[in-house]
């Protein structure tokens, strides 16, 4: 290449202003042209021209620190704000994965302070690059990959281990190093105790299937680890029991282990997190451990959140994800794996935490979740009857968070659960309750799972009391009155029809029966007769026309004007 077009240093220089945009789109846009800029002088590896290399490399990362573009590795996973909606340029990356395979196969420069400044510099930018998927597979489809693996047996760094801490997120990556038989050299990197982080993060990533777990389990991987209580060590444990048995039963013979791990619970920290999600795994997949400890686990358990342990200024102080962390684990936990052994005491303070959480539909969805699961033991209901705060969390859900598929369906789901309780059931039929789930319904008339759920709640309130009808016909009227596109028979008719077409007919029954149950409805329109009539002829080529027939006459067919 002729270097004379090779753009000069201090021009480059200026190319990099429009990266600092105000707008954040803008600047990442420019950002992608700069790295279009530099790439000429990655194209061909000239060991001539490595300070200026430097330099560029430089340039690259201040401004990848400008924008704020730094991976942050944590204990289980690694955040970044919004990057995974950023592509980068992916030229650039092709020229720099064949610059890296050029410059570690340079034996004249190899191992120099230049060399390991520039192999650091494409370590940090890589961090970054390749959360791109296409630039994660480049890696690998370039060589550079290979290059990477022979690094990590002649010249392991900490920086080219982070680098391999993001590329192995991508499981073909995974795959390739395992092929490469670069679980020895990762195994030996941790007994020779050199940044056991790092290297715990890479084979907890490389261990993303049944087989890869085996693998490592095979060479003994619970034996490095010592099972030591450490944060990493957890994560690798935590990520190796992920349905593999194997593990599970060669873990069980520490007793030790379980022991101490039991002790250090009410420490609030990564380890403690991982610790709870490591007990609810083997709970999980070890019917026979479960059943042995399980009285004390949830009394360890029930402890940990009785003495508002999830309250504490401890576990505030600790990284968003940590406290989802604990959250969500220890409420699968009750929620799957210990509900019939859970204590009544501790539901107010499962309540109390719910709400205090409720701004997070992550892991609202996981406490709902959780309820759902409880709301089939009486002496759950009895408490949550008298409690305020579970009235308020499932109210703000229907206002705040109609839009979240699971976490509505969870939610109506509790609402079903505990129509069986009487006191619980007048709450539900207040109009501030019914206005919300016809509001659910009326923005989404299509949505047919969430939909159906709601008139099984609104069905269930009229089964407890018939009185409950008048408030249901009040709130429609008032809805009506409201909002001019809200007709209820028309919103019916409309759901009638899509059950129709995905052929469920038993819910097609819901809604007749849920229509009858309600006073002073206009039911003589063309649409609404349509769905009558295509009901009982699709029933009628079913040859269960009789059915069909019982489920309209709870209609005033006469009134509507139809005859069968």
């Amino acid at each position: 290449m002729n270097n004379n077009n090779i753009i000069p240093i201090q021009l480059l220089q200026q190319l990099r202003l429009p990266i600092r945009n105000k707008d954040y789109s803008t600047s990442l846009q420019s950002f992608n042209q700069f790295l279009g800029q530099t790439e000429q002088y990655i194209r061909l590896f000239n060991q001539q021209n490595l300070d200026q290399i430097k330099i560029v490399f430089g340039m690259i990362l201040e401004d990848l620190d400008f924008l704020q573009l730094k991976p942050v590795i944590q204990i289980w996973r690694i955040n970044f704000t919004d990057l995974f909606l950023n592509t980068f340029n992916l030229s650039f990356a092709k020229a720099l994965c064949q610059y890296y395979v050029s410059l570690s196969e340079c034996s004249q420069i190899f191992k120099t302070p230049l060399f390991n400044e520039i192999s650091k510099q494409i370590c940090q930018i890589f961090c970054i690059l390749c959360w791109d998927k296409d630039i994660s597979d480049e890696i690998r489809h370039s060589k550079c990959l290979r290059s990477f693996i022979r690094m990590l047996r002649v010249n392991c760094t900490d920086d080219l281990l982070a680098c391999l801490v993001i590329v192995t997120k991508n499981s073909k990556n995974s795959e390739y190093m395992t092929i490469k038989k670069s679980q020895d050299q990762l195994l030996q990197l941790f007994r020779n105790n050199i940044n056991r982080e790092l290297v715990q993060l890479i084979i907890a990533n490389m261990c993303f299937n049944n087989d890869q777990r085996l693998l490592f389990w095979c060479q003994g991987i619970l034996q490095v680890l010592k099972l030591t209580l450490d944060a990493s060590s957890l994560t690798l444990i935590w990520k190796l029991l992920y349905d593999c048995p194997e593990v599970i039963d060669e873990l069980l013979k520490y007793a030790e282990f379980f022991n101490h791990l039991y002790k250090q619970i009410n420490t609030i920290n990564e380890e403690c997190a991982l610790m709870i999600g490591i007990i609810r795994k083997i709970c999980e997949n070890n019917e026979q451990y479960k059943l042995q400890h399980i009285e004390n686990i949830v009394n360890i358990f029930s402890n940990f959140i009785e003495n508002n342990q999830m309250l504490s200024q401890k576990y505030e102080q600790q990284h968003p994800s940590i406290r989802q962390f604990i959250f969500k684990e220890i409420f699968s936990f009750f929620g799957i794996v210990g509900n019939q052994y859970i204590q009544p005491q501790i539901i107010p303070h499962i309540i109390s935490l719910i709400y205090q959480n409720s701004s997070d539909n992550r892991l609202l969805t996981v406490g709902i979740g959780m309820l759902t699961n409880l709301s089939t033991y009486t002496q759950i209901l009895n408490i949550i009857q008298n409690d305020k705060l579970f009235y308020q969390i499932i109210l703000q859900i229907l206002e705040q968070f109609h839009d979240k598929q699971q976490l509505i369906e969870y939610t109506l789901k509790l609402m079903i659960n505990t129509l069986t309780n009487q006191i619980i059931s007048i709450q539900y039929a207040q109009p501030r309750f019914i206005m919300k789930l016809f509001f659910i319904w009326h923005v989404s008339p299509e949505n047919v799972s969430v939909n159906n759920l709601i008139i099984r709640v609104l069905r269930g309130l009229y089964v407890i009391t018939n009185a409950n009808a008048q408030i249901l016909s009040q709130c429609i009227n008032e809805l009506q009155q409201r909002n001019n596109t809200f007709d209820f028979v028309d919103l019916c008719s409309l759901t009638i029809n899509t059950n129709l077409q995905q052929n469920r007919l038993e819910n097609v029954v819901e809604i007749y029966m849920l229509i009858s149950i309600i006073p002073n409805l206009k039911l003589n329109s063309i649409k609404f007769q349509n769905t009558i009539k295509q009901y009982v002829e699709t029933m009628r080529a079913k040859g269960e026309l009789k059915k069909a027939l019982q489920a309209v006459s709870h209609l005033p067919i006469e009134d509507i004007g139809l005859q069968f």
